[in-house]
Formats: C-alpha cells, structure tokens, sequence
C-alpha cells in the first residue's frame, strides 16, 4: 500500500499555498496579527487623546459659562436637565415592564386557549 499523507491533494491538482508553505504562512499570519494589534492600541490611545482634549475643553467651557452667568439661571438649567433625565429613564423603564407584562399576558392567552381546545 501507498502511504497516503492526511489533506493530501489529488493528482494533477495544485495543493494550497499554506499547505505547500507552512512556515511562510506562520509567518504572515503572525506579521498580520502583530500589525492588527499595533493598529487597535494606536487607535486606542487616539480614541482616549481625543477624548482628553474633549474633556478639557468642555472643562473650560463650563468654567467661562459659570463665571458668566447668573447663578439663578444655572439651578434652573440644572433643574431642567435633571427633570430631563428623569423623564427619559422613567420612560425606558416603563417600556421594559410593559413588554415584559405582554409577554406574560401573550403567554397566559396562549395557554388559556390551549386548554380551551383540550
């Protein structure tokens, strides 16, 4: 018998390159994975630069907004913002019980009519 190697590849046929090249495709394979890692913590450390100067800024802002403004207006706007907030988490979590109330309330009606037909 003819000793046969696992993945071999039939007569006349051309075998893949990382079959034909092992080592070659280690390699590549491992240049492309040190470059993906470089470019993920290059853009990582973009993200949290622009992120800082961000912050600053905004820091800055608020600093000269305070300073400028009268402090009646500033609770008010404060007041506004936190009523805002409040709104719109009030709403989130009153979306969340509803469906799950449908949910139990689809699951009732189908049991219900299921034992209807029994």
């Amino acid at each position: 018998m003819k000793s046969t190697k696992k993945n071999s590849v039939k007569a006349g046929e051309k075998a893949p390159f990382a079959q034909r090249h092992p080592r070659i495709n280690f390699v590549i394979g491992l240049a492309l994975l040190v470059i993906l890692v470089f470019v993920a913590i290059l853009l990582i450390w973009l993200i949290f630069s622009c992120l800082g100067n961000g912050i600053e800024h905004l820091v800055d802002f608020l600093k000269k907004f305070v300073s400028t403004t009268d402090k009646v207006i500033i609770v008010a706007m404060i007041t506004g913002m936190v009523s805002i907030v409040g709104v719109v988490f009030t709403s989130v979590i009153a979306k969340i019980i509803d469906s799950r109330y449908n949910v139990k309330s689809i699951y009732m009606i189908k049991e219900r009519h299921r034992m209807n037909n029994l």
